[in-house]
């Protein structure tokens, strides 16, 4: 009699199944031969082959007898491969300085997530499938997020924030005029963004009475 007993056990992109000979021979056995319906074979009584494709495979043991005599068995064998993960962030791509920000994770995946770790800058920060976070210097900042699964898989999304300066303002110098003469050009300048600007040029006219 020849029949065989398998396992399989999962991992990211591969599954590896095991199989092991149940066979009685009056006579004695020379040798195990296994067809694994892949384009692979292997040898001996105990066997291992790894998959990394799912299919239903038709895996056949040849049994050969001392005496010449040969048996064989086939089994269906199903084999199911967990994929990596899909993550992608969906926030704006900018946001003024000391403002707050939420990115949201977007993930797919046939398997359990076990960990989200999100990082800005290289610095970890606590989050799940969301992350808040107050961006407090201007400048490009990188937020990346990797999600690992049950099964050793894992994938990182990576996106830039541009944190934008706020706005700067310059008053000009107090002057002192006499009564109904006209001031210097008064100039009022500012930084908005990532640019100096002339904001606004005006002469006025100072009604003072001077003691």
């Amino acid at each position: 009699n020849v029949d065989y007993n398998f396992s399989v056990l999962q991992s990211c992109n591969q599954t590896s199944a095991g199989f092991t000979a149940n066979t009685q021979s009056t006579f004695g056995i020379s040798g195990y031969t296994w067809n694994f319906a892949d384009g692979t074979t292997g040898t001996g009584s105990s066997t291992s082959h790894i998959y990394t494709s799912p299919s239903t495979f038709l895996v056949k043991l040849k049994v050969t007898g001392v005496n010449g005599c040969i048996d064989s068995v086939t089994h269906p064998v199903s084999i199911a491969i967990i994929r990596p993960p899909s993550i992608t962030l969906t926030s704006p791509n900018s946001i003024c300085e000391n403002d707050s920000m939420t990115l949201l994770a977007n993930i797919r995946t046939t398997d359990s997530i076990t960990s989200l770790i999100w990082t800005v800058d290289n610095n970890t920060v606590n989050g799940n499938d969301s992350l808040t976070y107050q961006f407090s210097q201007a400048g490009s900042h990188i937020v990346t997020l990797i999600g690992n699964t049950l099964h050793g898989c894992a994938d990182t999304a990576v996106k830039t924030i541009v944190v934008k300066p706020l706005p700067s303002f310059m008053q000009p110098a107090d002057q002192t005029v006499c009564n109904g003469a006209a001031t210097a050009p008064v100039i009022f300048s500012g930084r908005s963004e990532e640019h100096t600007s002339e904001l606004q040029s005006r002469q006025y006219l100072v009604c003072r009475l001077l003691l």
